[in-house]
């Protein structure tokens, strides 16, 4: 019997619901603007992504590619467009209801739309994200700060673990303090190739053949 080959390009096309807002959750400084970035570069062959930073005073994919922001959408490279959420909509009646009605006008025009949200504002998107991603550091304080996040979600928060190694949080305080309120879906190494990527526009040739393989997954478990 023949079995298909999986391939990056099988994974994306045929597991992964395009024209999907994909909310990336989680503290500053754990490390969802490279897991965006990274895939996106994967999903940009044959899509048209944006990238909504959901932090106004944010413009680090902006200076990670070297780009000037414009009045409304930048575009950073092919098929690839970055936005600031304050550049969305800028009344303040009805803001947050403004802000995902041209957000959704918005997710027409793309294949993939990816909000990077934090543990202050992600709940500003709850209502049209299609689907929901947690990255965490294991470590206590980083838990702590997401335990609200956890908590007002009826399900289990798909959830990539940053910087994982053997002194990362062990498996029994983890599930103390989210209650079996996550599934972890990947557990991604601190990366030394992810400051080359960064010092390097982006460039995901610099990424290791494991570590692609982990995103590819991150990606499959996203459309499950």
């Amino acid at each position: 019997m023949y079995e298909e080959k999986i391939t990056v390009k099988t994974i994306l096309n045929k597991i992964v619901d395009k024209k999907n807002i994909i909310e990336i959750i989680g503290a500053k400084g754990v490390g969802k603007t490279i897991t965006i970035i990274l895939m996106a570069e994967m999903l940009v062959k044959n899509n048209k992504i944006l990238l909504i930073e959901g932090d106004i005073d944010k413009k680090d994919i902006l200076e990670l590619y070297e780009k000037k922001e414009k009045r409304y959408v930048t575009n950073i490279k092919k098929n690839i467009d970055v936005i600031n959420i304050k550049k969305i909509c800028k009344t303040r009646k009805n803001k947050i209801e403004k802000n995902n009605k041209e957000i959704c006008k918005l997710k027409k025009k793309y294949d993939y739309v990816f909000i990077e949200a934090n543990e202050k504002n992600y709940w500003k998107f709850e209502e049209i994200a299609d689907k929901k991603i947690l990255i965490i550091n294991a470590n206590v304080l980083d838990l702590i700060k997401i335990k609200k996040i956890i908590k007002n979600n009826k399900q289990k928060l798909k959830t990539i673990i940053n910087n994982y190694n053997y002194n990362s949080i062990n498996k029994k305080i983890l599930k103390k303090i989210v209650i079996n309120k996550i599934e972890i879906i990947e557990k991604i190494k601190n990366n030394k190739k992810y400051n080359l990527i960064i010092n390097n526009n982006a460039n995901v040739n610099f990424l290791d053949y494991k570590t692609k393989n982990k995103i590819k997954n991150i990606i499959k478990k996203i459309g499950e």
